[in-house]
């Protein structure tokens, strides 16, 4: 937890690792914007004259929010003047994760597939994360599709579960609350 020197309210720093790009791109884009460095980082803004200020602004809290794997790719990628740059660091990030390619799409379903029944709450917490990296990944898998490849990764044991669902008459979906739940 981190404290803020003027206020009693903590919050936890979500830390880039290999398996929360998308979460962490939504909270960064968030911390960008606070500091009115999102628009330098994607690359519109226009103002010249806070261009540098920006650059640093941005690598400066990007760097905050990296793993040391992640601190490692950026200083061997872009060297001792880049990763002073937040753009430079944030298109590094974005090459790594979100380019829609087969590649993004591929990993996304492979990290899907490795996922093995171990107890509901973090098989649960597992499968939301694959499933929305397989949707920001742009791989075309429709909700039905995927609850019946969430209900084939329970174990035995939850049989009789998976025939009460499987046999309701409405259509399965992923956001139906006995997969959810």
């Amino acid at each position: 937890m981190e404290k803020t020197a003027d206020s009693q309210t903590s919050h936890r720093r979500l830390l880039l690792t290999d398996k929360n790009y998308f979460v962490w791109e939504v909270m960064m884009s968030g911390e960008l914007d606070n500091i009115n460095c999102l628009d330098y980082v994607l690359g519109v803004d226009k103002d010249e004259e806070k261009k540098d200020e920006r650059a640093k602004k941005s690598a400066t809290l990007i760097t905050r929010y990296l793993d040391e794997e992640h601190i490692g790719t950026i200083a061997s990628e872009l060297g001792k003047e880049g990763r002073r740059n937040g753009k430079a660091i944030w298109d590094v990030l974005k090459r790594k994760y979100a380019d829609d390619n087969q590649q993004t799409q591929v990993m996304a379903f492979t990290e899907f597939d490795r996922i093995d029944f171990s107890n509901i709450k973090d098989f649960k917490k597992e499968i939301k994360t694959a499933i929305s990296r397989i949707r920001s990944s742009g791989f075309e898998l429709g909700s039905q599709a995927l609850a019946v490849m969430v209900l084939g990764k329970l174990p035995k044991s939850f049989e009789s579960f998976i025939r009460v669902v499987t046999h309701d008459d409405k259509r399965l979906e992923v956001e139906d609350p006995e997969i959810a739940e």
